[in-house]
């Protein structure tokens, strides 16, 4: 074929181009040919007498005339863009022009060269800039599937002002350095939040095709001119006729309810089916996914899509085919979140923030391929649809310096997403800061009312009761009361250790009361009680969608205690992982909520209680070292009533003043005789079985003499029976021993329930000790002294 020998201007009359270049060997520029009716940048300007290399990846192996291919005298020159080479962005100008910044290449070359070896260049601009700019109003993002960030506009830009940001600074940045959350982790969530929905015990099913049987209802739900019953079960051969779609079924109201499929099939060509969900029955499609969403696997391009109304809003490709085999397929669509595993295998998991309302529609398989498939068994399960309050916010902080707060919408048309024919996200970014703000200090004034409240309420009540005041003039108690008053002074850490119910929470409230932090809240948190799964939360606070459930932001205890006091009682229950945050805190007073990149500063006492020993919990490697020695500054040690038995009776006479106005009773004082049985006993629940004792006594009371247990007033009996039980460790589940176990059995005749209520322990943990320490039924009877024991055992 004859190549042409015409003017450069008529040479490329039928080829569609924004600037052709005539080009030395060597790469310099001679002419820059531009359409008349477009060249904006003034390209002659930039071009002419520069070198292309400058303006273009270019191979460095072979020269201009090496990748340059021939020209002919006719219009059968498409094999000229066969081999394109990319910009690299330097003539353009499309940021000045049209305020967006891109690391995508705007452009792209091809060059072809005729007989007499002069080379021409073609430029043709990409496309995605002119798409892009009816958003420009607004802040977007462009993302690569692996979230960077490949191109933004002008008002994107202007958010990060004074930060010292640049648009070479922020291209090509995954989203998470400039995004909180991520707002692709919003969008694809986390596998085992899908994994859970999939598992969750709200599906039941709807009906159930097994095709292995005979069962004419289920041939009947299915049947279409491609299906017919075989042996192995339903034989499906796509038809063009039919786009490739099989029924499932009846029609399924998405409006009230959610969709789950299961089912069972076998592939001899590795080809699978998508589902489809949302096509009235009523429409004829141009494409069957014209309506509705089409999520699963497409042989065509190996990817894993979601798509909604016919665009993508999801893909990621695979590798390799499918190989023949039988195979289940799980999906479901549970409000606007969508999953698809496979043999198991997580596949896709999304949630659509837009999603069209969907009514009553037929739910379809979709075989792209038209490829023949044996259906095996179906599976269809509903549940109440989930209702919109429970589903995910699709709102961002961009991180830029300043509190600002943006709502995403995610573009879903193909012709903006795919980009050099790959997809990428595409984000509009609505500023709601305003909004969230006025949202933000209504809740806050709630909080500050709520706290202002607790507030004038403690101080209303702080001297009416013994938990507020240290009471007691033994030697022990008014070493403690003075030291305390000295620790009081500095912000410095406190370690209180005693026996449950010495008044370790009393000491707590004491030095609270005398300190600087007296005028701020007194926060109180109970590891022991706090499932080790939300301590972290309880504690440190945790961001809007910082983990499943977390549905707002919550203000953690350390944060609630600013200005005041912080008192973690049972501390040795922390777990390690927290006990590092802790000792965090305790280093720079700072705290991180989770799901959170901001440190919170906190101005705060904190005081810690034990009544395990925290030293022994160092040694067992149960207990940082370095946090005993931080919490160790200042250090009480509580004594256990049986050795201040002289404190008894201001004790006592505290809890009648206390519930004698609590209970509108008359009774002013106690007996001398009572006083006595009082101190004879040994009190092994301390203080605060002191305190259940008098006010059981006072609530039972008929005149103006209280009414102690008589069981208690047994003094002989009781001392007797209490003489070795001081030695056993009550509810300090750690502590117990097998002499502890065995003492505590004897001295009730071998009864399980009286030991159980005396050990402190709940009945399934002392059944536990009992065959921890190897403890048999017939050791058990053996030391019931007055006959057989009826007691149950494990």
């Amino acid at each position: 074929m004859k190549k042409i020998e015409l003017p450069l201007k008529m040479f490329f009359q039928n080829l569609s181009y924004n600037a052709l270049l005539r080009i030395k060997e060597s790469g310099e520029i001679l002419e820059v040919v531009t359409p008349a009716y477009y060249n904006p940048q003034n390209l002659n300007s930039i071009l002419l007498k520069r070198n292309v290399y400058e303006f273009f990846d270019l191979p460095d192996d072979e020269s201009l005339l090496d990748i340059a291919l021939p020209l002919y005298n006719n219009n059968e020159n498409d094999h000229l863009f066969s081999r394109p080479f990319l910009s690299k962005n330097l003539f353009e100008s499309y940021h000045i022009f049209y305020e967006i910044h891109a690391s995508i290449p705007y452009s792209k070359i091809v060059f072809c060269h005729t007989d007499d070896r002069e080379i021409f260049g073609i430029i043709r601009f990409n496309g995605f800039v002119s798409k892009l700019l009816p958003f420009n109003k607004s802040p977007f993002i462009v993302l690569s599937r692996n979230g960077d960030l490949v191109a933004f506009n002008r008002m994107f830009l202007d958010l990060f002002q004074g930060q010292g940001k640049t648009a070479k600074t922020l291209l090509n940045k995954p989203v998470w350095s400039f995004s909180n959350p991520n707002p692709l982790e919003l969008l694809t969530g986390q596998e085992k939040e899908f994994r859970d929905l999939l598992n969750a015990p709200e599906w039941r099913v709807e009906y159930h095709f097994d095709f292995l049987s005979d069962s004419e209802t289920a041939l009947d739900a299915t049947r279409t001119k491609d299906t017919r019953k075989i042996g192995q079960g339903l034989f499906w051969e796509p038809s063009r006729q039919g786009l490739g779609l099989l029924p499932i079924g009846q029609p399924f109201d998405f409006s009230k309810q959610d969709f789950k499929i299961e089912m069972i099939l076998y592939t001899d060509n590795g080809n699978l089916p998508s589902l489809l969900l949302g096509i009235s029955e009523e429409e004829h499609p141009v494409f069957p996914d014209y309506q509705g969403y089409l999520v699963g696997p497409l042989s065509e391009g190996k990817k894993w899509v979601m798509k909604r109304e016919g665009e993508e809003l999801f893909v990621r490709t695979f590798e390799n085919d499918f190989i023949p085999g039988e195979y289940r397929i799980q999906f479901y669509k549970r409000g606007n979140r969508f999953s698809f595993f496979l043999n198991d295998t997580f596949q896709i998991g999304y949630r659509d923030m837009n999603p069209p309302l969907l009514q009553t529609a037929q739910p379809y398989l979709y075989n792209e391929a038209l490829s023949p498939l044996l259906l095996r068994r179906i599976t269809v399960y509903a549940s109440p649809r989930l209702p919109a309050l429970e589903q995910a916010s699709n709102e961002i902080n961009i991180l830029s310096g300043t509190e600002n707060r943006f709502q995403f919408r995610q573009i879903a048309d193909n012709q903006i997403t795919y980009i050099l024919k790959q997809f990428h996200y595409v984000f509009i970014l609505n500023d709601i800061t305003q909004y969230a703000h006025n949202i933000r200090t209504l809740e806050q004034e709630k909080e500050r009312a709520s706290q202002e409240r607790d507030r004038f309420k403690e101080l209303a009540l702080r001297h009416s009761y013994y938990e507020t005041t240290l009471i007691g003039e033994t030697p022990a108690i008014t070493i403690i009361r003075k030291n305390a008053e000295i620790a009081a002074i500095e912000p410095v850490s406190i370690l209180i250790e005693g026996e449950t119910g010495t008044g370790k929470e009393v000491l707590a409230h004491h030095i609270h009361q005398i300190s600087r932090f007296r005028d701020g809240p007194f926060i109180k948190v109970d590891c022991a009680t706090i499932p080790q799964s939300l301590l972290e939360s309880e504690l440190f606070g945790h961001e809007k969608g910082a983990f499943t459930g977390a549905t707002q932001q919550r203000m953690g205890r350390f944060e609630e205690a600013d200005g005041g006091t912080l008192f973690l009682d049972e501390i040795g229950n922390i777990p390690l992982s927290i006990q590092i945050k802790l000792l965090q805190f305790i280093q720079d007073f700072t705290v991180t909520p989770i799901g959170g990149n901001h440190q919170i500063q906190v101005k705060a006492r904190l005081i810690a209680a034990t009544n395990a020993p925290l030293k022994q919990l160092v040694d067992e490697k149960l207990f940082r070292s370095d946090l005993y020695y931080r919490l160790n500054i200042v250090r009480f040690q509580l004594p256990p009533l049986r050795e201040r038995k002289e404190d008894i009776p201001l004790l006592c006479h505290r809890f009648l003043d206390i519930y004698t106005k609590k209970f509108n009773r008359r009774i002013k004082h106690l007996t001398s005789k009572d006083y006595e049985q009082l101190i004879r006993y040994d009190w092994p629940g301390n203080i605060r079985e002191l305190e259940n004792v008098i006010q059981k006594a006072i609530l039972f009371s008929t005149n103006e003499t209280a009414a102690l247990d008589k069981a208690l007033l047994k003094s002989e009996t009781t001392a007797s029976k209490r003489k070795s039980e001081s030695e056993v460790p009550v509810g300090d589940t750690r502590a117990f021993t097998r002499a502890h176990l065995l003492h505590l059995l004897e001295i009730n005749h071998g009864i399980i329930a009286r030991a159980v209520r005396e050990s402190g322990m709940a009945k399934s943990t002392f059944f536990r000790k009992l065959k921890e320490f190897k403890i048999t039924k017939k050791e058990v009877k053996s030391l019931d002294k007055r006959g057989a024991s009826d007691n149950p055992l494990p």
